[in-house]
Parts: C-alpha cells; sequence; structure tokens
C-alpha cells in the first residue's frame, strides 16, 4: 500500500480485517504512511482509536482533519465524527447539538441523507434524557427541524478553538430585543454580533476573528430577563 498511497479501498479492507489483537498494528501503520497517502485514511485513523476506547486520541484525529482541510466535505465528516463522540461517548447533547448545527450551516459539504441520521440520532437520545433535562427537540424532518424553543440557551461555540470563523448558537422562546457581543479578556468590547429585536426560535450566528489576535475571548447574549456567557478560544 505504501507504493500506491491512493488505494482507498485496501485502507477500508484493512480497517474492517481489524481485531482487538491487531488494531495496533494497523495504528502504527496509519500513521507511518507518507503524506501523499489519501486523508480518508486518517478518518479511519479516528475510528481504530474509538474501537480502543481512546476518545481523546480519536479527537485529536478528527480536529487535525478539520484543522488542515477547512471548508471540505473530508472535514464534515470528521465533524460528525466528533457529533457521535460527543453524544455516545460524552453524553454531551449540548456540544453535539453545536457541532450538527455547525454542520447544517455547511450543508452543501454534507448530503441530507448524512444530516437526516444526525438529526434522529440527536432526537433519539434526547428521548432519554428529557426526564432530567431542560434541553428539549422536536422530532425533525429531513429538511427542517420543527422546533420551538422552551428555555433561553446559549450553547458552546464550534469550533473551538477556532481559527478564524466559528458558529454562535443560541435560542430564545419570546420575542424580544436581542444583542450578542465578543467581549477580551479585561472586558473590552470587542465586537457587537447581534442588536436587534428577534423572533422566538433559533439562530446560528457566524462570527469571524480574523482582524483579532490570538487569545481568549467572550461571548455574552441578553435577551429579555436572560444573560449568559460563555468563553472561546481564537488560535491564529
Amino acid at each position: 500500500m505504501k507504493s500506491h498511497p491512493d488505494n482507498q479501498a485496501a485502507y477500508v479492507l484493512l480497517y474492517h480485517s481489524a481485531d482487538s489483537s491487531t488494531i495496533p498494528g494497523i495504528i502504527d501503520y496509519f500513521n507511518s504512511l507518507p503524506k501523499q497517502a489519501l486523508k480518508d485514511q486518517q478518518l479511519l485513523l479516528a475510528c481504530l482509536y474509538l474501537r480502543q476506547n481512546k476518545i481523546d486520541k480519536a479527537k485529536e484525529v478528527n480536529d487535525m482533519i478539520i484543522k488542515e482541510n477547512p471548508n471540505t466535505s473530508l472535514s464534515v465528516r470528521a465533524m460528525l465524527n466528533n457529533f457521535n463522540i460527543a453524544l455516545y461517548n460524552e453524553n454531551d447533547i449540548n456540544n453535539a447539538a453545536a457541532i450538527l448545527s455547525y454542520v447544517k450551516n455547511q450543508s452543501a459539504l454534507s448530503t441530507p441523507v448524512e444530516i437526516k441520521i444526525a438529526q434522529d440520532a440527536l432526537y433519539t437520545y434526547n428521548l432519554t434524557m428529557t426526564s432530567n433535562s431542560n434541553f428539549y427537540m422536536q422530532k425533525p424532518s429531513i429538511y427542517e427541524e420543527e422546533y420551538k424553543p422552551k428555555d433561553y440557551t446559549l450553547l458552546q461555540n464550534f469550533p473551538n478553538p477556532f481559527n478564524p470563523t466559528t458558529i454562535i448558537h443560541y435560542e430564545i422562546p419570546y420575542d424580544g430585543l436581542v444583542t450578542l457581543k465578543i467581549y477580551d479578556e479585561l472586558g473590552r468590547e470587542v465586537k457587537t454580533l447581534v442588536n436587534q429585536y428577534q423572533s422566538k426560535g433559533k439562530y446560528d450566528i457566524n462570527f469571524n476573528g480574523g482582524n483579532l489576535a490570538s487569545g481568549v475571548y467572550f461571548y455574552q447574549l441578553h435577551a429579555g430577563s436572560f444573560v449568559a456567557t460563555k468563553k472561546l478560544l481564537l488560535l491564529k
């Protein structure tokens, strides 16, 4: 395979032949592949780590794919890998929802089936935890989620860390004036993303930090009497 690094079928066959005794060797082999090898094998590498229950390693590979292949279908597939990890390995439905929201904003890089599968997974998972969580989702269709927020919600931006763009997702259950602002570590306002009257619903706001220096920033949402602040990290 090293003499034919573009033979994706061989990588897939090797992946499916792996068992508990051979996975370590196959992981070492994938890590030794030349740079010209198809990048899709990195997705297989992440899955192999996941089969070993090495969650951090799998996420590290997915994050590397996302960073090195921005705005590609490959990066979206890596994001969906992280979506599954957040949902099934980390039980973090809010992070999973944030990842899915970001993927849907890049719908041209994915397929309706991929989004449908992720939406259904999020909905099914949510059914098991509505009794002890305020997070609630109506069952989605393949094109649009019939979802009416019941609470004010500000999710963690995704991706985070980011360079230079990220998506901030929030939900408001009532019409009203909404402001969303970015602050630096000293509490100085650096950008206003939203300052307007908005109807109840869910919103995805794109933040471009291309003109800012690397570092820690904060975003704060004001809606009615609701105020929430979260941290984001810009790495260039």
